[in-house]
């Protein structure tokens, strides 16, 4: 299950580069400022937007703004070396993340937050069999881990076909 993450972030050497080449499921499309931003989430649906506070052209607490007049479901995390989690979350972030932000911590932050998202658009009925299919998947995923390069085809497809029927909910 790919989670699609606005990233808004001006600085090149940060954790996210760990993110990006790790991949661990998301896909990254990046802003350098929160104009670029604001555009970009105007444009496509994310799953989650994680915005650095500190921008050029535009800070990161207007971009939020104007950003939640148009999206206003969208998870926003606004991150920053300065504690400014009162400011983010009065201009409408749903958490906030003091830099430089623990991988394992902000990884498990942006999927709570998206898997939330996406339950919350789903029916009583679409819940049971999204339950359903992400247990089958663990259950997949940890036998896979355990055969390696021995995994049998037939598991590799099933995985392959759980996450895109996941995908499409």
């Amino acid at each position: 299950m790919l989670i699609k993450v606005l990233l808004v972030e001006d600085q090149t050497s940060f954790i996210f580069e760990q993110m990006l080449a790790m991949h661990n499921g998301f896909e990254f499309i990046k802003a350098g400022d929160g104009a670029e931003a604001v555009r970009l989430a105007m444009r496509r649906d994310y799953d989650i937007i994680l915005m650095d506070v500190m921008l050029p052209e535009m800070d990161g607490l207007t971009a939020i703004k104007l950003i939640r007049e148009q999206k206003p479901d969208v998870p926003i995390v606004a991150m920053s070396g300065s504690n400014y989690a009162y400011l983010a979350v009065q201009a409408g972030a749903n958490e906030f993340i003091l830099k430089p932000a623990d991988f394992g911590q902000l990884s498990l932050l942006l999927t709570r937050l998206t898997m939330e998202h996406r339950a919350s658009k789903l029916t009583e009925s679409q819940t049971g069999e999204v339950q359903f299919k992400l247990r089958r998947l663990f259950k997949l995923k940890e036998q896979a881990a355990v055969s390696g390069i021995n995994t049998p085809p037939e598991v590799i497809i099933e995985i392959e076909d759980l996450e895109a029927d996941l995908e499409n909910l």
